[in-house]
């Protein structure tokens, strides 16, 4: 028997995705230490924040970032709370992105 996609897992908890407007399965745990991956688990989906994954490998590749590098996550730090909290991807690229002509 298939479950309608927008029901979710019955033993996730439920949130209110503020990035993506509707109500989802929550993250199991915060993704980040401190009030930020708090807030993020308070208040966006599992949806919400695959999502983001997707935008900040965008972002890593376009500004040639070393994920495993400290200094990364200080960089991504402002396009990531943009993104999950104040409208998504508009202004999360540099002023020097230029698109792939393929």
């Amino acid at each position: 028997m298939s479950h309608p996609t927008n029901i979710g897992h019955p033993d996730r908890r439920r949130v209110r995705c503020v990035g993506l407007g509707h109500e989802g399965d929550g993250l199991d745990e915060p993704p980040m230490p401190g009030e930020l991956g708090l807030r993020t688990c308070n208040e966006f989906s599992r949806l919400g924040w695959q999502r983001w994954l997707v935008h900040v490998q965008l972002i890593i590749n376009e500004r040639q970032l070393l994920s495993a590098d400290s200094h990364c996550f200080e960089l991504l730090l402002e396009p990531m709370r943009h993104f999950l909290f104040h409208g998504g991807a508009a202004g999360t690229r540099s002023s020097s992105f230029i698109p792939s002509s393929e």
